[in-house]
């Protein structure tokens, strides 16, 4: 996990014990695909949980056919992302949905 801690973090992976707490949230970069980024407590990490952009396990085989089908029509672009900022404390996070529009498309 050491491998995913994000450099954006106030301290180093080697400064926190993995079943410790830390006073924030760190951030977390996706080993299999950098431009995959979250948040999730130490204690979450500690308890299995990985990238939610490339987990399987809780998304239907529709839902994941068509995130297959987007991919080869789109690329590989995000269409949710995390928002939220470490500098309010108790600020809540949520997603975001970028639409992308294909060309000479009137919507």
């Amino acid at each position: 996990m050491a491998a995913e801690w994000s450099p954006a973090n106030p301290l180093s992976a080697w400064q926190v014990r993995l079943t410790g707490q830390t006073s924030f949230t760190p951030d977390w970069i996706c080993s299999t695909d950098s431009a995959h980024a979250w948040q999730a407590a130490l204690s979450s990490r500690a308890n299995g949980s990985g990238c939610p952009e490339c987990r399987e396990h809780g998304k239907s085989g529709i839902e994941l056919d068509h995130w297959s089908a987007a991919e080869r029509v789109f690329g590989q672009h995000r269409l949710a992302s995390r928002c939220g900022t470490r500098h309010s404390p108790g600020a809540r996070t949520g997603s975001s949905t970028s639409l992308l529009r294909r060309p000479g498309s009137r919507n």
